[in-house]
């Protein structure tokens, strides 16, 4: 509450709506560079098909320590699409596991920014980290997303929302169909390749730079120090007014107090209904 500025790695243009602050500066992007020139090895690979896709699952968790069974199901899937290359971000590539495989190229190390600007790049399967989702949405390519911990999981669902992409379950990779079937719908999916272009030409023609943002707040917050006139109230409120637990309580009250008078009036009615019918019963 006492901060002069919070920086968040989010864009609006992406992220869920919610209520903010004043103080709240999103710059989410601002640290994906520009994409350099590919070497010529690159280059020829993605030359090979009309059609690449790339698949990374981060540098915390890395592909070599995927089950043994998940791996044979990926190749599978792989060799289902002889039209598309896949490039593949293994980090033991003296497995070997792209023998045999002519449209599968593994790689330890991969320039993923640069890649993700060629023409021929068409889909991004990743593991929904931020910076991969910015990364592939500032370039216009549709992300097919795998969570596996943490915020991975609200940020597929970001990407579903925004239509740039599809979101599968890790257990899928276990599914050869069920995977490749998943993988044909965003690949080919017309309403992806759309809505991932419109997003990047937002993000590209944003009113306000993010850099320049980023820049202006910082040397604000710099020169003026602690901004206690942009403190929210709210940090002032005890547990229950946060939490509007003193409302609930309100509202729970005249609830049970209106079933109780439906309750009571019900009974009333009843016993009044059932007397009659007893006196009638009776004098018969």
């Amino acid at each position: 509450g006492d901060c002069s500025l919070i920086i968040t790695n989010s864009d609006p243009l992406l992220d869920f709506p919610r209520p903010t602050l004043d103080k709240v500066v999103n710059i989410g992007g601002v640290s994906v560079p520009k994409p350099k020139p590919l070497t010529e090895e690159w280059e020829e690979i993605l030359a090979r098909r009309p059609k690449t896709v790339l698949v990374s699952f981060g540098s915390i968790t890395q592909s070599q320590w995927m089950p043994e069974e998940m791996k044979r199901s990926l190749l599978q899937v792989f060799r289902r699409f002889p039209d598309v290359t896949f490039i593949w971000k293994y980090e033991r590539p003296e497995d070997k596991l792209d023998e045999g495989i002519d449209n599968l190229v593994i790689s330890k190390w991969v320039p993923q920014n640069d890649l993700l600007n060629h023409k021929n790049l068409s889909l991004f399967v990743t593991h929904a980290g931020m910076n991969s989702i910015l990364e592939a949405a500032n370039r216009g390519i549709p992300l097919l997303s795998i969570p596996l911990f943490g915020d991975q999981m609200r940020n597929a669902k970001m990407i579903v929302r925004a239509e740039i992409g599809g979101e599968a379950d890790k257990s899928l990779l276990y599914d050869v169909n069920g995977f490749s079937e998943k993988l044909r719908t965003v690949l080919e999916g017309e309403k992806y390749s759309k809505a991932s272009k419109r997003l990047s030409e937002m993000m590209a023609h944003r009113p306000i730079n993010l850099k320049e943002s980023l820049v202006r707040n910082v040397e604000f917050v710099a020169r003026f120090g602690r901004l206690p006139n942009m403190k929210p109230a709210s940090v002032e409120l005890n547990f229950a007014q946060y939490f509007l637990l003193d409302i609930i309580a309100l509202g729970l009250a005249v609830l049970v107090l209106f079933i109780v008078i439906i309750l009571v009036v019900v009974r009333r009615v009843l016993r009044f209904a059932l007397g009659k019918v007893y006196v009638k019963s009776k004098a018969e």
